[in-house]
């Protein structure tokens, strides 16, 4: 597992290596999806390479996919790592 710490980006993702390429994960406080919440873990994206899946844990209830993101509630986060762990 890698975090990201950069003064470049507003935000911390993550990365963790996987069987099928590299999953990118950032955990967000919101309960509102906005636009915003994918500018972080959309420059990981292009500065690593072979991430395979994106996930944006946010504090709503709603799990959403936004165009190549998947966007799911903190409720599923347990559920989200046990599923990169798998692909490993």
């Amino acid at each position: 597992m890698y975090q990201e710490r950069s003064a470049k980006l507003d935000a911390h993702p993550t990365v963790i290596p996987a069987h099928a390429g590299i999953h990118a994960i950032e955990v967000k406080s919101g309960a509102t999806v906005s636009s915003d919440y994918f500018g972080s873990i959309n420059r990981v994206a292009e500065l690593v390479p072979n991430i395979s899946a994106k996930t944006v844990v946010y504090g709503g209830d709603t799990h959403q996919t936004r165009s190549d993101c998947e966007v799911a509630p903190a409720s599923e986060l347990a559920g989200a790592l046990e599923r990169f762990e798998g692909d490993q």
